[in-house]
């Protein structure tokens, strides 16, 4: 295998007691041609205080005033040497062997872009959950837009540190978007998704992302986060507009979809929004094939929520799957 320089961009902010797992896992890795940078957005947890043992070991590391995930991403990038780029956040940790048989696999098949699976743990224990069902077919993931295709119709996602990206595609992509607080990361990848002529898949777990925290950054618990994710999608939406490929915008529908039902018992208003821009999506997406689809279809997905109930009351329909 040819030898490139990985650059790991480690973002982080009041995540000192999760910091140091990340980092060793970053210079643990059993592929060393790598450059690992830590940059701290603001920390008031004394994450600095980790810096002198962690540049004593060979890491990059560097402060910002407090301006959010995708700021501090820029400035790594800004500072990365590194031909390939993988993004981890600062509570997940890395395989071993993650970089090793990505790289191998990716200059094998001369791909842009690849992603594995990965797994859930808590804090205490490495209590693994694959977010990959065995009923998933990966066959037909080609290129970066086979990869929303299948994110449409099919269920298949990827954690940001499942990633792994060629240098030349990352600065095609350009900068992460700073004014989104939410999403950041799928508005950023779905960019370099449509840069990656060649994507391959990588059919292990060789990343863990950290559950069971309060303050996830997934939430849409508030509106400024709601705000933002709508905002996110809105772009996505437009980018697949841009390509004049209707069999993409099942990817936009379901980002409205998913959002649509995490609004739905907190923030109705955002809920109808979500609803609305769903709603205008004409394209199936993976629910299209349910045998009550149709209530969603003649009442719109936010109404068909009260009228799927209903009909359930009157015992019209009977079922136990109930996805909206």
């Amino acid at each position: 295998m040819k030898s490139s320089l990985v650059s790991i961009i480690i973002p982080t902010y009041n995540s000192k007691q999760y910091l140091e797992s990340a980092v060793n896992s970053a210079l643990s890795q059993s592929y060393t041609d790598i450059e690992v940078i830590v940059v701290d957005d603001g920390s008031s947890d004394g994450t600095a205080e980790l810096f002198p043992d962690f540049e004593k070991r060979g890491v990059k590391c560097y402060m910002q005033s407090n301006k959010g995930a995708a700021a501090a991403r820029n400035l790594g990038l800004k500072n990365a040497k590194g031909s390939f780029i993988q993004y981890l956040d600062s509570d997940d940790i890395l395989h071993k062997d993650k970089l090793k048989i990505q790289l191998e696999i990716m200059q094998k098949d001369g791909a842009d872009l690849s992603f594995c699976f990965w797994e859930q743990f808590t804090d205490n224990v490495l209590e693994t959950k694959p977010f990959v069902f065995k009923h998933i077919d990966y066959s037909d993931i080609h290129n970066g837009k086979d990869i929303m295709r299948s994110y449409g119709m099919k269920g298949i996602s990827g954690a940001i540190h499942a990633m792994l990206v060629r240098r030349d595609i990352i600065e095609k992509v350009g900068e992460w978007n700073e004014e989104l607080t939410n999403n950041d990361d799928g508005e950023y990848f779905t960019r370099a998704y449509l840069k990656s002529q060649k994507v391959s898949v990588i059919k292990q777990s060789l990343v863990y992302h950290r559950v069971g925290k309060s303050d996830t950054l997934s939430s849409v618990n508030t509106d400024s986060k709601a705000n933002s994710a709508l905002k996110s999608w809105d772009l996505i939406y437009q980018y697949i507009l841009n390509e004049n490929d209707e069999t993409l915008l099942s990817y936009p529908k379901k980002g409205y979809f998913v959002n649509y039902r995490m609004t739905m018992g907190s923030n109705i208003k955002y809920a109808k929004i979500f609803a609305k821009r769903f709603d205008d999506i004409k394209s199936p997406f993976f629910l299209s094939s349910w045998k009550y689809y149709w209530i969603i279809k003649w009442f719109g997905l936010y109404n068909a929520h009260f009228v799927f109930y209903t009909l359930i009351k009157l015992r019209l329909i009977k079922t136990n799957y109930y996805p909206i």
